[in-house]
């Protein structure tokens, strides 16, 4: 075997032997890109400090404002109470409750008004306008916010209840539309 032909076999069997024709390979790129939501300014929400002779002649409320970005520009809400039962209700340490309301409103892009009020545990909305703006400052909200919502207790059932702490924790889940 000549000198060439050995230099041959060898470099066939190392792999580096490069062939004179040309090779082509093709590659995908692929980039998925999700619709997206986020909600922002979000705070705990305080009712009120009452004293325990106080009483409640209509309701003690306050509204939480907030922005809902999507890149969809709209999106599902659910608001789920972790207290649960039949209907809202905040519950102090002691085991006792007070009935509460839960009002939404919406201001976003012309749509401008209450949107939910009722006592439902989970909270169901669909195809609410959302912002196209991360901060909700596209001009098209309500003061860079556009969704708005607010616990309602009304005086019968703060009256009837004791002193005490009264809470429950809501979990608000936004989807893209």
């Amino acid at each position: 075997m000549t000198l060439l032909a050995k230099t041959f076999a060898a470099l066939c069997c190392c792999g580096l032997f490069v062939s004179a024709f040309a090779a082509t390979e093709d590659s995908v790129i692929t980039i998925t890109v999700e619709d997206s939501v986020q909600i922002s300014k979000l705070d705990d929400n305080f009712v009120g400090i009452f004293t325990a002779t106080d009483t409640l002649a209509g309701i003690s409320y306050s509204w939480e404002w907030l922005c809902v970005f999507s890149s969809t520009g709209s999106y599902d809400l659910q608001i789920i109470s972790q207290n649960g039962g039949a209907s809202l209700n905040l519950q102090s340490s002691g085991g006792d409750s007070m009935n509460y309301t839960m009002y939404t409103y919406i201001a976003q892009n012309g749509t401008n008004g209450f949107d939910y009020v009722g006592t439902d545990t989970t909270i169901n909305r669909t195809g609410l306008p959302g912002s196209l703006d991360l901060n909700c400052d596209d001009g098209q909200s309500l003061n860079a916010h556009n969704l708005f919502f607010a616990p309602v207790v009304n005086g019968a059932s703060f009256n009837a209840a004791p002193p005490g702490i009264y809470t429950d924790l809501l979990t608000l889940i936004v989807s893209p539309q």
